[in-house]
């Protein structure tokens, strides 16, 4: 038998008539089915399966399979058949190289038998083309399973449109001792109908995940019938969509009382014939397992009328090539929406004509749809028909896989091909290209494996080139993560430097002073990635500037509240623009001798800060009377006493802010007080919020993180330091936060910096007691901090220890900013994971 190939591509389903009202998805016998009965008489036997000659076992004893993909019912993993690729049949009155003619006369049937070697693989859908010729009232046909649990034909139907999916039942046996599938298309009755081909989507064993809920469903009443529409679901093993109507309102669609389409609607699209009446109507997935999505929300119209005349529609072709056109004809309507290639939309609306031809710009199967109404669109029919469109040579098809997606440097990792396959002869070579340059480092000739090692962190797009035969060639890509972290100089600055990043506008921006200068700069981004960077831009040199840095988006720009050791007090600076492209002149904020350390957030609409004084005795709190912080109320005082407020953090809590900072005397320490009210004009009694028996809190940073906020920490134990983090709830007083979970222990963790990415946490680090020492990136696997990732090393950085760090989540990926002791430069930092 010749076995017709097509590349591997998808196509959506045929938009067809309804089949009727009431019809549920149970398997039926059809008319005067006798499975004792073969011949052109009655349906088909059950098929005895048998080894056929060219045929080998693989070593379970199963049919070896031969891969036959085209663009079917589904995708890439179906096994398709064209309707000549016949088993057995009987009525066929004409058979050309594509398609089969199935005549059955007056009283008898005719059918066509498929065989599909799974190699033991259960079929999840079964989805036939099959285009109803004219002549013939009430035509239909219906699609036949094989079920080798209960040794009959597992009957589906009757049908009217041309394209359907069925799908079956996972706890039935489709498959012979063999490891094959059987399937038959049968009319009975006087009907004629050309078989265009069958296929079978193949189940994936221990998938139970089901599609999402359909959504945007909305039902028009037309005469005698109910016209649908719903958003498409992306889903990538989505079989198709189950049509559920009752005349009371349900739940449950599989309750009594509800009807269901025998088969599933391939599109978005779909006309429902009903008798007059009240109905409520619903929608959902269903996958290639069987996995049912939730029911989409119920439509209620009234039915009135009868249905449209139905549509004749005739194609001058079954089977063209590629860059051909199909000359299609329509009869029964007044005018025609036309949508010649299946994908939703119709190119052709509101037109009276009826031919037209439809271009053949891709091969596989063409299922054309056609929607014909009166001038008032009371009067509705939908049809369509399918066309096998096929191509000479066919380019191989290319699938990469990698042995792992994500690996350390100096791993080795195997990369495979052996799902790539030439449709209509073999591949000769396969090319491979490891770092995505365009230039392929290793030719392993008609193997299908290779493996390379990886030396450097960062991102890489595999592609690997499959060439057959006659010279074509394809390509399949494949993303690879060597872990760890680049870095690049992106700033001179001098010592005594602070850094701070943040979003403007939807890229990466970086605040330092500079410690050479003793002045405040900003640079932006010149993309969302951090990719490429301007110079930087000074915004302040007018007094000395040093020790403290903090930045916030303010009423949509970006601002900056710093400490002026010329004037010995906090200065609070906002953009004019979104982009920090231009700055408004400082504010002074609070009286003199503060900003020692310092933290802005916003509180209850308004920027607010909270400082520490120079005198390292008191700790203030002040927060600005407008929403854009060109005037700031009177401080209040949260804590009065010596080596106290170090490392201060602001947090806007429910009810009110919060407050953390640390006392570094008689033991190292970390105090919490809350707000009494939501301004922050008056506050509790801070209380110890950390371990009283051991030092505790320093590097203290925190983050907002789910219903609540994380502090990161390093705190001294008997059994030697530990990185920990504690989580405090929206709903609980300041110092009442959880117990810490210990993220790093057994080193010496140093300056630690908290950020959040895709809405989880995360922390980079120093581990100060290596040579070299080694920065660190560690993610949480929860919003709470209870449970974290694999430490990844980041940079190795000899003797020097990082003395400032700033980190940031994009979009895509982390960045971080730092300088290292000795040095006077800021570089930046990009995390692969």
């Amino acid at each position: 038998m010749r076995r017709l190939l097509f590349p591997p591509i998808l196509c959506l389903a045929m938009l067809g008539m309804s089949c009727g009202g009431g019809q549920t998805t149970t398997a039926v016998n059809p008319p005067a089915a006798n499975d004792a009965i073969s011949g052109p008489s009655g349906p088909p036997a059950f098929p005895v399966d048998r080894l056929l000659p060219g045929e080998t076992l693989d070593g379970a004893g199963l049919v070896a399979a031969e891969r036959n993909a085209v663009a079917s019912a589904l995708g890439i993993s179906d096994e398709f058949l064209a309707g000549a690729e016949l088993e057995e049949g009987a009525g066929i009155s004409d058979k050309n190289d594509i398609s089969a003619t199935l005549l059955a006369t007056p009283g008898e049937s005719a059918w066509g038998m498929h065989r599909f070697v799974l190699a033991g693989q259960e079929p999840g859908v079964v989805s036939a083309d099959a285009n109803l010729l004219p002549g013939v009232n009430a035509a239909s046909y219906y699609v036949g399973v094989s079920n080798f649990s209960t040794q009959r034909w597992d009957w589906h139907g009757p049908f009217t449109d041309s394209h359907v999916r069925i799908p079956l039942d996972p706890a039935a046996d489709y498959t012979s001792g063999l490891g094959n599938c059987f399937t038959a298309v049968l009319g009975y009755d006087d009907v004629s109908l050309e078989l265009v081909g069958v296929s079978i989507s193949p189940a994936s064993l221990g998938d139970e995940q089901a599609p999402a809920a359909v959504s945007g469903l909305t039902a028009s009443a037309v005469s005698g019938a109910a016209e649908l529409q719903w958003n498409d679901n992306a889903e990538g093993d989505l079989a198709g969509y189950r049509i559920y109507w009752s005349q009371q309102g349900f739940i449950n669609p599989h309750a009594v009382g509800v009807s269901a389409l025998p088969y599933l609607e391939g599109t978005t699209r779909h006309l429902l014939e009903l008798q007059p009446g009240s109905y409520f109507i619903g929608v959902s997935a269903l996958d290639t397992n069987g996995n049912e999505g939730p029911l989409s929300g119920l439509q209620q119209l009234t039915v009135s009328g009868q249905p449209g005349s139905g549509l004749l529609i005739t194609a001058g072709s079954s089977f063209t090539e590629i860059g051909e056109q199909v000359e299609l004809n329509v009869s029964g309507a007044d005018l025609y929406d036309i949508d010649f290639d299946g994908d939703g939309s119709f190119e052709i609306t509101d037109d009276s004509a009826s031919q037209y031809f439809m271009p053949a710009s891709s091969a596989g199967i063409l299922r054309a749809r056609v929607r014909g109404h009166d001038a008032g669109g009371e009067l509705v029919a939908l049809g369509g028909l399918s066309v096998l469109v096929t191509i000479a040579n066919l380019p191989p098809f290319a699938d990469l896989e990698l042995e792992q997606t994500s690996i350390a440097p100096g791993q080795s990792i195997r990369m495979s091909g052996v799902n790539s396959q030439d449709l209509d002869g073999t591949i000769d070579f396969f090319e491979w290209d490891f770092d995505g340059d365009g230039n392929f480092d290793d030719d392993t000739g008609s193997t299908p494996f290779a493996s390379h090692t990886y030396t450097e962190p960062g991102y890489y797009d595999v592609e690997m080139r499959v060439t057959d035969e006659d010279g074509d060639s394809s390509s399949a890509f494949a993303t690879l993560t060597v872990r760890g972290a680049s870095s690049f100089q992106l700033a001179e600055t001098g010592a005594n430097s602070r850094l701070q990043m943040m979003d403007v506008a939807g890229r990466p921006a970086l605040f330092f002073i500079n410690g050479a200068s003793e002045s405040l700069w900003f640079m932006r981004s010149l993309d969302e990635r951090g990719d490429g960077w301007p110079n930087p831009t000074e915004i302040y040199d007018t007094s000395t500037v040093s020790n403290a840095l903090s930045v916030q988006t303010v009423s949509g720009n970006p601002a900056v509240a710093f400490r002026s050791s010329g004037l010995d007090r906090v200065l609070y600076m906002r953009a004019s623009s979104s982009d920090g492209s231009a700055w408004a002149a400082p504010v002074q904020v609070g009286a003199i001798n503060m900003g020692n350390g310092l933290d802005m957030e916003i509180v209850n609409g308004n920027p607010a800060i909270i400082m520490q004084s120079t005198g390292s005795d008191e700790t203030w709190y002040l927060r600005s009377s407008n929403v854009t912080g060109t005037s700031w109320n009177p401080g209040v005082k949260l804590f009065d006493s010596p080596v106290s407020g170090f490392n201060p953090q602001l947090l806007p809590t429910l009810g009110g802010p919060s407050a953390v900072f640390l006392q570094s005397a008689p033991l190292q320490n970390w105090y919490g007080a809350k707000a009494n009210d939501a301004d922050g004009i008056a506050w509790s009694i801070p209380t110890v919020a950390g371990d009283s028996g051991n030092d505790d809190g320093n590097w203290m940073d925190t983050i907002a993180s789910g219903p609540g906020f994380i502090a990161c920490y390093s705190g001294e134990t008997i059994y030697g330091d530990q990185l920990r983090v504690s989580y405090l709830s929206n709903q609980q007083p300041s110092d009442n936060w959880g117990e810490p979970q210990i993220v790093s222990k057994g080193g010496r963790p140093r300056i630690a910096k908290l950020g959040r990415m895709n809405g989880l946490p995360f922390i980079i680090f120093e581990e100060f007691a290596t040579i070299p020492k080694r920065l660190f990136y560690v993610e949480a696997r929860d919003v709470y901090g209870f449970d974290w990732g694999e430490q990844i090393v980041l940079l190795e950085h000899g003797t020097d220890y990082v003395e400032q760090l700033a980190v940031l989540g994009t979009g895509e990926r982390v960045i971080f900013s730092y300088k290292a002791e000795g040095e006077n430069v800021i570089n930046l930092g990009t995390v692969y994971k």
